[in-house]
């Protein structure tokens, strides 16, 4: 049976997203969204008639069955934004992220309040995915909590707008967002949704927890039994589509997900554990040999991964991951976001007063 989605049709600012990084700028910095624009700024010729969005539509037609004066009628309506190509632009020269600044904007009192109260609220939500998904529930809190406060955060660019800009006018990721368009495509069709008017953030996700086109598809959940899956309105969906999405990705239930280091190597030891990425890849025995000692115990039979998490010119903090650490990195390919998000759900979890 085909499950159907409900997305957002409003929004206020964008966030973070499923499985995609935000660009190495914005991983420190507030980054509000403008309302939708009524036409584009850009200079770029309309969509319908440029060749490569031809090419594509081609491909497009001939893995999904649709007709070329559909599918070109449906990508003519969007239009190219300037303010999607700058928000995705690298890191301007000399720029240094600082860990203490992305920290303080997601581990705050307000935020923690909000959290609270979404616990609460939806106490019935968060135990149900605990049991069924065996993610905590303040780790489903803190990922929501990051991601849109609670909602209130969802993003206020059209959605096809965005993919379009990101595929055609913005090549630096073009081939991934191609594939995220024809996924809202069929998303859109599976569901009789409108393909011009949601809403989502610069970097094309969507609702709640902010979920790509292919993550709906994938991963959402219909978590509150109602016949559809609803990302925007739903927080039984949403958390239940968080708490599934990270159990896919290897979440192991009851395990640490980091834990502080002392860190004693060299530069280049630093850097060649670093180079191993966020794939968890040494043996306790072995990160102890390099010089890297976790100040709290960590299980024997597990690999690891080492994550730094620097501030400018001070000397970076430093934390050994556990797979359930590179599980959340999944959700944002960013080492401040997993460590955020662990952060904010640390700080929930204490300010609770027990039930």
């Amino acid at each position: 049976m085909n499950r159907r989605y409900f997305l957002g049709q409003s929004a206020a600012a964008a966030a973070s997203l499923v499985g995609i990084a935000l660009p190495a700028w914005a991983q420190g910095t507030s980054v509000a969204a403008p309302v939708i624009p009524p036409a584009s700024s850009s200079g770029f010729p309309p969509y319908a008639g440029r060749p490569e969005v031809q090419a594509w539509a081609e491909a497009f037609a001939q893995s999904s069955g649709w007709g070329m004066d559909r599918i070109l009628g449906v990508l003519g309506t969007a239009q190219s934004n300037d303010t999607v190509i700058r928000l995705m632009q690298p890191a301007p020269t000399g720029f240094k992220r600082s860990w203490k600044v992305y920290r303080s904007r997601f581990v705050e009192p307000i935020r923690i309040r909000a959290a609270l109260k979404f616990w609460e609220e939806n106490a019935r939500w968060l135990d149900q995915a605990r049991e069924r998904f065996g993610v905590p529930q303040e780790i489903v809190v803190g990922i929501i909590g990051v991601e849109t406060i609670f909602g209130r955060d969802m993003g206020n660019f059209r959605v096809l707008d965005v993919l379009m800009t990101l595929s055609f006018d913005y090549l630096r990721r073009a081939e991934l967002y191609k594939s995220e368009l024809g996924q809202y495509l069929l998303l859109c069709e599976e569901n009789g949704l409108q393909h011009g008017t949601y809403a989502g953030s610069f970097a094309a996700a969507i609702g709640i927890p902010q979920f790509i086109p292919s993550s709906i598809r994938r991963f959402a959940v219909d978590f509150d039994g109602d016949g559809r899956i609803d990302l925007r309105t739903s927080p039984a969906d949403a958390i239940g589509s968080v708490a599934r999405y990270l159990n896919d990705h290897g979440w192991k239930t009851d395990q640490p997900i980091a834990v502080a280091a002392r860190v004693a190597a060299s530069a280049d030891q630093i850097k060649q554990m670093l180079a191993a990425g966020p794939l968890p890849s040494f043996t306790l025995e072995q990160l102890t040999a390099q010089g890297v000692q976790p100040t709290d115990p960590v299980p024997d039979d597990e690999r690891f991964l080492l994550v730094d998490l620097p501030t400018g010119d001070e000397v970076p903090e430093y934390r050994v991951g556990t797979p359930n650490f590179y599980a959340i990195t999944r959700y944002n390919r960013s080492f401040f976001y997993a460590a955020a998000v662990q952060d904010l759900a640390s700080a929930v979890r204490a300010a609770r007063k027990p039930a």
